[in-house]
């Protein structure tokens, strides 16, 4: 198990078939069991 900080450019890999689409859904195999959090950044303007 590791866990894994993703950025949102990252996340759309897992929804669009691009270069390093493959890598990013080996992270959500379930039987893993990896963290995948999503990195934010809250503005506040």
């Amino acid at each position: 198990m590791a866990a894994y900080y993703l950025d949102s450019s990252a996340l759309v890999k897992r929804y669009v078939s691009e270069i390093g689409s493959a890598w990013v859904l080996s992270l959500f195999e379930p039987r893993l069991k990896n963290d995948v959090l999503i990195a934010a950044k809250l503005f506040h303007i």
